[in-house]
């Protein structure tokens, strides 16, 4: 059954109801019985009219249709994003805000933002991050020596969520993430079309 019936049996049911006549049955609808309150009979009416006033749109058009869909963004690539004039900072910046200026320096709106998460996942993948339980059960990232020597950090911030730790970039750690984006924009696509 196409959109288009299922709008035409709607309308056919509602011209039924407004009539006063069981559409299942085709019998009478009983005074007592709430269908046949004369107020709700001319919201079935109402209704009958509109639904014929949509089927004769021409060409007519499937309900499903009526709603807006947005556009999806695509997949968020390495090379649309001009990154020669990065603007590293010498104090050390929280990871999220790295990757977030990252994305603000996407060059088409429609492209996926590259999610902070994925770039723990790659630093995990490449040894410069583990992953710990914490106390009440949760998970942090903290960096390993190698990530440590090359400049990942660790610090607590007060999120939505309460006290966190993050992983913090000194402006070496900034620079190896920048240079990395690639490798980290291919694992991040990988891990998805999985």
């Amino acid at each position: 059954m196409t959109e288009q019936d299922k709008l035409r049996r709607a309308r056919m049911y509602m011209d039924q109801l407004s009539a006063g006549i069981n559409p299942l049955d085709g019998t009478q609808i009983p005074p007592e019985d709430i269908a046949a309150n004369e107020r709700l009979q001319r919201c079935f009416a109402y209704v009958a009219e509109t639904l014929t006033q949509i089927l004769d749109v021409d060409p007519p058009f499937p309900a499903k249709e009526m709603r807006r869909k947005k556009p999806k963004r695509s997949r968020f690539y390495a090379e649309c994003v001009e990154l020669a004039d990065f603007p590293f900072t010498d104090a050390p910046m929280p990871l999220g805000k790295l990757t977030a200026k990252i994305n603000s320096m996407a060059q088409d709106e429609q492209q996926r933002r590259l999610p902070v998460q994925r770039v723990y996942q790659w630093l995990l993948a490449i040894g410069m991050v583990e992953k710990q339980i914490t106390p009440d059960g949760g998970s942090m990232y903290i960096p390993t020596q190698e990530g440590a020597d090359i400049g990942f950090g660790s610090e607590t911030e007060d999120g939505k969520y309460g006290r966190r730790t993050v992983i913090t970039c000194t402006r070496e750690a900034q620079g190896f993430i920048v240079d990395n984006i690639e490798a980290i924009s291919a694992h991040r696509n990988r891990k998805s079309e999985k």
